[in-house]
């Protein structure tokens, strides 16, 4: 959604940075975390309260991030259908501009809104190329943009102008061919990195309940084990090795999530949701079990 050239989401990238000072300056206030004495909270609810605040602060730019990539994605699918009909039209014996309105009357994307803006314009005076820059401007997407130069060359290309479609409908098809593949192909490694992280939880819970708690909590009853003043751990406490833990954990959900983003979906930030979903997740477990 542009608004004079600057998209909204952009206002909301400082939002989790914002959202995090304003939770630790709520959670030091009411004495829930001191940074002069602990370098991570301790206590467990004022985790929760800031990295509650980071995935606030997360979900509109996972949000904005993901419809982006569906708009993107569903532009690219549109071309060579789109072609696909406009070569169509031109055989049945139409001329380009009438050929092109129709094609635009078969798909009810915003590719076809903006072209038939671009034929109205043309009709009223505006030529061909112009109007078709008009439109490149009007969607704002990078697919769009070489789709609608195809567009404006085969309009003077005269007695050639389906053999150019055909030609670029042959292009889009193959390189959607490629983008399906690939994603069908990478959407397995979703799997592995929730089960990666289920594992990592699993083993942190165990060593914190099976390990670290009963030795923290261990309580000599002999005089003689008093004395030797067993502790494994020397000052470090149960509950800051179970909060490093928490935020091991919240930094793997974050980057793992980004990371399914870039190798399925090819975009960062696409694969913010699936960040905000581990890092529940993680939240959740350390909640219960800790």
């Amino acid at each position: 959604m542009p608004i004079r050239n600057v998209k909204i989401e952009y206002f909301f990238y400082p939002l989790p940075i914002l959202l995090i000072i304003l939770s630790l300056i709520f959670t030091v206030s009411f004495h829930l975390y001191n940074p002069r004495i602990e370098f991570l909270p301790t206590n467990m609810k004022a985790n929760d309260i800031i990295i509650g605040a980071l995935m606030v602060g997360l979900v509109p730019i996972a949000y904005f991030q993901w419809n982006s990539y569906n708009r993107k994605r569903k532009i690219q699918r549109i071309i060579p259908k789109f072609l696909d009909t406009l070569a169509e039209n031109l055989r049945g014996g139409l001329n380009f501009t009438n050929a092109l309105k129709k094609a635009t009357e078969s798909y009810g994307t915003e590719v076809s809104s903006s072209l038939r803006d671009a034929i109205n314009k043309h009709y009223l005076g505006l030529e061909f190329s112009e109007a078709i820059k008009l439109a490149s401007k009007k969607i704002n997407q990078a697919d769009a943009e070489p789709f609608l130069n195809v567009i404006s060359r085969a309009y003077y290309a005269g007695e050639n102008a389906v053999d150019a479609i055909k030609n670029a409908s042959s292009f889009y098809w193959s390189l959607e061919e490629y983008r399906n593949t690939r994603e069908s192909e990478t959407r397995v490694y979703i799997g592995v990195i929730f089960i990666s992280l289920l594992v990592y939880l699993f083993v942190v819970v165990l060593i914190l309940t099976q390990l670290i708690l009963p030795i923290t909590t261990f309580k000599p009853k002999t005089a003689a084990a008093f004395s030797l003043n067993i502790n494994f751990f020397g000052n470090i406490s149960a509950t800051f090795l179970s909060s490093v833990f928490l935020w091991m954990g919240i930094l793997e959900s974050l980057f793992s999530g980004l990371i399914i983003g870039k190798i399925i979906y090819n975009n960062l930030g696409a694969g913010l949701i699936y960040s905000i979903i581990m890092m529940v997740i993680t939240l959740i477990t350390f909640n219960i079990f800790s």
